[in-house]
């Protein structure tokens, strides 16, 4: 989605970046990573929610995590308050990949934009969850 941390910190007042990995609830430990100079820790949504304190807070959450997306969506979806737009890099097509979409459908999240990115083998989502009145409307 962006090219650089710092063109977004240039572009948005308000705008933060947290340099930590997200780990799915469902796995106990991921490790650490490093980026060359420094080790970067992975956390839960729930304790990245719990330590920044914003629950309740989230209109737009923007994640790129290196294929954690296929097992984070249930984090996501399991939150108190849902969370207004979320975009997702999604790499490669595992075979989980019609019940993630299938979920966040049922959630009431509709997608509005997808784009191809390295000749189809990464993509960006963008769902915008919907009042449950949307659905229901009639012809």
């Amino acid at each position: 989605f962006f090219k650089s941390s710092q063109e977004i910190l240039d572009a948005r007042d308000g705008l933060f970046l947290h340099h930590w990995g997200f780990r799915p609830s469902v796995k106990e430990s991921m490790g650490l990573a490093t980026n060359h100079t420094t080790s970067i820790a992975f956390k839960t949504l729930d304790e990245t929610i719990t330590e920044l304190k914003h629950s309740g807070r989230i209109s737009v959450l923007a994640v790129d995590c290196e294929d954690c997306e296929w097992n984070l969506y249930r984090d996501i979806l399991s939150l108190d308050e849902p969370i207004r737009q979320v975009l997702m890099q999604m790499h490669g097509t595992p075979f989980m990949a019609n019940e993630l979409f299938l979920h966040m459908q049922e959630a009431g999240y509709v997608i509005f934009q997808r784009e191809a990115e390295r000749g189809g083998e990464v993509y960006d989502y963008s769902w915008l969850n919907l009042a449950p009145s949307f659905f229901n409307w009639k012809v």
